[in-house]
């Protein structure tokens, strides 16, 4: 969540908690009883949109995939330098476009573009491998290479997928404080409206206050009208 909608659903939880602790005022009155019952269903939503939010981080998935593609570059490398002598030697100028990359282009572009390169790399030493005997090029080297591609391309779908979901429960959370927010300025009238007990209405309207902690610094903005997310 942004440090705003962070700051907005503190206050939901203390006006929730001010309610809770004041029940005996608000819960005999019916649409004050339902209108905080809806509130509570939202924010519950709220919260546990936001802890699955952090759940879903990617960071641990990226450095796996970062170890992972680190790994199986370093093996094409080292590969295509062997290939890359031989083909030199015969003049074989396509075989050569296959392996011709240096480390920083090798491994530069998307993932996606980055396994690619490896494969042909692969590709090119298993098309030539008993003529590379003398460069050192062994079917272990290659199965090694194998191994680090495989290992590669499930890292990446799933932090790909990771980050999918988290965006998929970030893009629903402004629709959910919408919602809290209309429930909540609802509530508002009918505290004004149907609560006679002046000090408890004016407790609930300073529980609705936002501590703004933007900034480095603690402000508080009193709620007119709709709250924005």
């Amino acid at each position: 969540m942004t440090q705003r909608q962070h700051n907005v659903l503190n206050m939901y939880n203390a006006v929730l908690q001010y309610l809770d602790e004041n029940s005996g005022i608000w819960s005999d009155i019916t649409p004050v009883a339902d209108k905080q019952a809806q509130l509570q269903t939202l924010i519950n939503s709220i919260s546990s949109k936001s802890e699955e939010q952090q759940g879903r981080s990617s960071g641990g998935y990226t450095a796996a995939k970062n170890v992972a593609m680190d790994n199986m570059v370093d093996l094409a490398y080292k590969l295509a330098l062997k290939v890359k002598g031989y083909a030199k030697k015969t003049g074989d100028e396509v075989l050569l476009q296959w392996v011709d990359f240096s480390m920083s282009k090798l491994g530069t572009g998307t993932s996606t573009e980055v396994i690619n390169r490896c494969k042909l790399i692969t590709s090119a030493a298993e098309k030539n491998l008993a003529a590379l005997a003398d460069y050192k090029v062994t079917e272990a080297d290659l199965t090694a290479l194998h191994d680090a591609i495989n290992n590669a391309v499930p890292k990446k779908a799933e932090r790909d997928s990771v980050n999918a979901a988290r965006r998929g429960v970030t893009l629903s959370l402004p629709t959910l404080f919408s919602q809290a927010g209309k429930e909540a300025n609802n509530l508002d009238d009918l505290m004004k409206g149907l609560i006679a007990n002046e000090d408890f209405v004016t407790g609930y309207f300073a529980a609705r206050r936002i501590n703004d902690m933007r900034g480095g610094r603690n402000k508080k903005e009193e709620v007119k009208g709709e709250v924005k997310q």
